[in-house]
C-alpha cells in the first residue's frame, strides 16, 4: 500500500472518529500481522492508528 493511501486512511480515521463525536480511546486490541509478528494497540497508545479488516468468503 503506498504512503499516499496509508495517510489518507489514517485522515479519514480521525475525521470519521472526531464527527461521531468518539473517544478516540480504543479497547486492547492484538493480533498477528502477515508478516507473523505480535500487533497490540497497548504498544501504540498515543499514537494514531487505522485498522483496516478483510473478510473473504
Amino acid at each position: 500500500m503506498s504512503r499516499a493511501i496509508k495517510l489518507a486512511a489514517v485522515v479519514i480515521t480521525v475525521l470519521s472518529v472526531t464527527a461521531c463525536g468518539g473517544s478516540g480511546q480504543a479497547s486492547d486490541f492484538s493480533a498477528t500481522t502477515l508478516e507473523g509478528e505480535e500487533f497490540s494497540l497497548e504498544e501504540k497508545r498515543g499514537e494514531v492508528v487505522a485498522l483496516y479488516f478483510m473478510a473473504a468468503y
